[in-house]
């Protein structure tokens, strides 16, 4: 089935996401309606029958719940296409890829035999509409997936060649099938994105590796036996090019598949290759266009649509536009009419797990339809989703995108405009609706956690809890932190303390408390790991040291939110919110009084603040960065002769 993918390693993304995305397209001369659903695991049976090859396959038990885009239609087969797990992997199948002779002839597909003249029926191997269903419901993780799908190869083998991305948060993996029984995979380079036509793309292999550490690499058990028994390997330097050795090259290919990767590559990398013009570097029909690139920028959603959208804007290809050239049209395009649906996984590092991973989801032309996201973390997806039928209806997401695309591309040049703000504000939307719900969903899940660990410190439900962080010594002023917070309990009542850290005044602290008969009110927390949620746990800091340089507990105080109360002899450089307050330690007394006077409500804005003042990872990461180079051309410079 005509396909095409792209891979987006994490550290190529705008966000630090890994991203996955496949045009799901129709043959010639028909659509195959898709619906959105999840699958619950009582869903799967216990032995998988394929509709079209017959192979039956006994799966594991307990499977885990998965989203799919199967076939809204019942007829040849379930075509679940991709989806996320419970587990949260991400899995696209299948990019329909090409094989040669020789591969073919040595390891051949598997195909379906009908019973016939008294003999009984062979079942084939299993291919594109059986792989989600056999697979997804099972791991835990990306590389995982390309373990069990390469032994459901192994053993079943395949009548189809086929291409196949695993995704979970932290990488990306591709896998390529050969011949009948064999595959490869490969892990794609955090830094790089990988596009790909229906051609087997991987072109460069470590066999080593895959064979041995199994680092970035996979194979199956015997592929370095095959390659050498079938004269497989065509390079001359011993580097396994595994497009020359498994892969095709055929005309046809200069029309339908190198087209689509040469356009990819020149969009996302415009100036690190030349494209176009006598002298180019790479051409439509260079045979030898990079599996994978670092893009000149970091790579959004909406680049991801836009060129699974595209039909060679700005060239003289485009079939859409005003050239006058022979060869307007005379390569396949990926946004064409029979684009099913498209389907974009973000796999998010900076959002709770329940919520990390989202589905980007358009039907029908890629040219004319719109993306919008969806949590992948569901147990049903909504009815203009899920609902779609044969029957064309303006019910549903799939039918309503398909009659837009087929108004718009009847009349290209005056509806573009008019598309272009659809797919505009559409985007728009959807990444509102994400900002607004995952603040939502963020505030909820904090507020579960912050109770659940108060309830851990044995703060009950109305007690303020004011906090310090810091070691228990005489630079801290832990004796002056507890008068100061006998004054604030005399006033409130409901206040409590919690004393996170350890020291060698750890034991004079406590005979303190129960001098001062704060026993029942401060809590010796001890050395914690989880500061993080510690300080979501409070509700006022306290910072009554004798002498501080630029404490960093004040800053991750203030960044949390915490309206905090800070000895005068601490660095008033520290502060960047307007929640901190200045006390002289002298006046213990008026401590107690400022508290109870002041507004204790968390700073909502606080991390904003905390970013604005330069204190965040990436601001200090400029920053150590340009004074190490500075230093190093410094010392370059005073040493050369």
């Amino acid at each position: 089935m005509a396909c095409t993918t792209i891979l987006v390693g994490r550290k190529a993304s705008y966000d630090g996401s890994t991203m996955i995305a496949r045009n799901d397209d129709s043959g010639s001369g028909h659509f195959t309606p898709k619906k959105f659903v999840v699958v619950p695991p009582q869903e799967h049976p216990a032995v998988y029958r394929s509709v079209l090859s017959h192979v039956e396959v006994e799966l594991p038990d307990n499977p885990m719940r998965m989203t799919a885009m199967p076939n809204a239609v019942e007829g040849k087969g379930i075509w679940a296409a991709g989806g996320v797990n419970e587990a949260g992997v991400g899995m696209t199948a299948t990019e329909t890829i090409t094989s040669n002779p020789r591969v073919l002839g040595a390891d051949p597909l598997v195909e379906y035999i009908p019973a016939k003249d008294g003999q009984p029926e062979v079942p084939g191997g299993i291919g594109e509409e059986d792989i989600v269903y056999l697979v997804l419901p099972y791991i835990h993780t990306a590389r995982e997936g390309v373990l069990r799908l390469g032994k459901l190869l192994e053993k079943y083998g395949t009548y189809e060649m086929n291409g196949i991305a695993f995704q979970d948060v932290h990488e990306i993996w591709w896998l390529e099938t050969i011949g009948g029984h064999h595959w490869i995979a490969k892990r794609v380079p955090d830094d790089a994105y990988v596009v790909m036509p229906n051609q087997l793309g991987i072109d460069q292999f470590d066999l080593e590796d895959a064979l041995g550490a199994k680092k970035n690499h996979l194979c199956s058990a015997d592929l370095d036996d095959f390659i050498e028994n079938n004269h497989l390997d065509l390079s001359w330097n011993g580097v396994l090019n595994p497009r020359d050795a498994f892969g095709s090259h055929d005309d046809s290919d200069h029309v339908y598949n190198t087209p689509r990767a040469w356009f990819m590559l020149r969009y996302l990398n415009p100036h690190s290759k030349k494209w176009d013009g006598p002298n180019a570097d790479y051409t439509p029909r260079s045979d030898d266009l990079p599996w994978c690139m670092v893009p000149e920028k970091k790579i959004t959603p909406e680049d991801v649509k836009y060129v699974l959208s595209s039909h060679y804007q700005g060239t003289l290809y485009d079939p859409y536009g005003s050239s006058q050239s022979d060869q307007k049209g005379a390569f396949r395009s990926i946004g064409i009419n029979r684009n099913d649906f498209m389907a974009l996984i973000q796999m998010r590092p900076d959002q709770p797990e329940d919520s990390r991973v989202l589905e980007w989801i358009a039907f029908a032309s890629n040219a004319f339809n719109v993306m919008v996201p969806f949590y992948a973390n569901v147990t049903t997806t909504p009815a203009y989703l899920s609902n779609t039928t044969g029957a064309v209806s303006t019910d549903n997401f799939y039918w309503n995108s398909r009659m837009i695309a087929a108004m718009a591309d009847a009349a290209y040049s005056k509806s573009v405009f008019h598309i272009e703000r659809y797919q505009l504000a559409a985007a728009s939307a959807g990444h509102a609706n994400i900002n607004t719900y995952d603040a939502k969903l963020r505030r909820e899940q904090d507020a579960s956690a912050r109770a659940a660990l108060r309830a851990e410190l044995g703060v009950q439900e109305g007690e303020i809890l004011f906090g310090h962080v810091g070691r228990f010594c005489e630079q801290k002023n832990h004796a002056g932190l507890l008068r100061i917070f006998a004054g604030v309990s005399r006033r409130m009542p409901n206040a409590r303390l919690v004393l996170i850290g350890t020291g060698e005044l750890v034991d004079s602290t406590r005979a303190l408390a129960q001098e001062l008969n704060l026993s029942d009110r401060v809590i010796f927390a001890g050395v914690r790991k989880d500061m993080a949620a510690l300080y979501h746990a409070m509700d006022v800091f306290l910072l009554p040291s004798l002498f501080e340089g630029l404490p960093v507990v004040l800053v991750e105080a203030q960044a949390a939110g915490l309206p905090c109360f800070v000895a005068d002899t601490v660095d008033p450089g520290a502060a960047f919110a307007g929640n901190i307050h200045y006390l002289p330690l002298q006046n213990e007394a008026a401590w107690a009084d400022s508290i109870a006077a002041a507004d204790l409500t968390r700073d909502p804005n606080a991390q904003a603040k905390a970013i604005a003042a330069g204190f965040d990872v990436h601001t200090s990461a400029g920053i150590l960065q340009k004074f190490y180079l500075e230093q190093t051309q410094k010392y370059t410079k005073e040493v050369q002769p």
